[in-house]
């Protein structure tokens, strides 16, 4: 009997052990599954303000085409940086996302520069992967953490930071002096993904934050677009698919076959 409980816990430790192993590995696959080239649309919309007077900044898009690059994979780090592609030619740097697994220190803007450190417990940390955020010019955008579902044929992220304004527009705007970031990252099955973001824009004095107004942020193909269509051929005897997102409406990076 003994002999029989013994084997029953070593089979169900084993059969966990495994169930961990399985996990991370989508994990993983899902971060490095955003290597690639993409016709990106970049969408930003003002959408609510708890002060009926306030004035609503004008909606705006951007679009370009962008290089994601693995450039550093360990079982814990992976490090994905972002290129632009400009004129079917020219190469720029743009931002870079490293992923930490089961990382305890994260770094989150308060105000003026100041950034403050939070340190998560084993428990807090256990299976979460941090999304570190640089700019151009390898400072720290945002960080957040947050653990990767997968369900139901859907593989996605989500996490919460404040963070400096965006680079549009920290040197136009001063009616508010921190954004506080709601994502959603989700991997889809065609090769596309979406970075969603709910975003508060907050004013920070004294100890206190007054919210101002939510933004939305999306990375995108055009919404109307359902179908597979043809696109940029980057360089000679590559192929360009051009796959889309499957729903109306869903935000996405939609992703070049090279």
């Amino acid at each position: 009997m003994k002999t029989l409980f013994i084997i029953v816990s070593l089979v169900f430790i084993g059969a966990l052990f495994a169930q961990k192993n399985n996990k991370l590995d989508q994990d993983r696959e899902s971060i490095k599954a955003m290597a690639g080239v993409y016709k990106v649309t970049f969408d930003f919309a003002e959408t609510f303000a708890p002060d009926t007077a306030y004035k609503f900044h004008d909606r705006y898009s951007e679009h370009g085409i962008e290089q994601v690059s693995l450039v550093e994979e360990t079982p814990t780090k992976i490090v994905l940086q972002h290129l632009l592609i400009v004129n079917d030619s020219t190469i720029i740097k743009h931002w870079r996302q490293d992923w930490v697994y089961e990382n305890k220190e994260i770094y989150n803007f308060y105000t003026d520069n100041e950034w403050r450190k939070t340190t998560l417990t084993a428990e807090q940390a256990k299976g979460t992967w941090t999304q570190k955020v640089f700019q151009v010019d390898d400072s720290p955008r945002y960080e957040s953490y947050g653990t990767w579902v997968h369900v139901d044929g859907k593989h996605f992220w989500e996490g919460t930071n404040d963070s400096p304004l965006p680079r549009r527009e920290y040197t136009k705007r001063k009616d508010y002096n921190v954004m506080r970031r709601h994502i959603r990252m989700e991997i889809f099955k065609d090769g596309a993904w979406a970075y969603e973001q709910d975003n508060e824009k907050i004013i920070r004095a004294n100890g206190t934050d007054k919210l101002l107004a939510w933004k939305k942020e999306w990375k995108c193909s055009p919404k109307e677009t359902m179908m597979v269509r043809p696109h940029l051929n980057i360089g000679k005897n590559k192929k360009d698919t051009g796959l889309m997102c499957e729903k109306f409406g869903k935000k996405c990076m939609q992703k070049h076959l090279i």
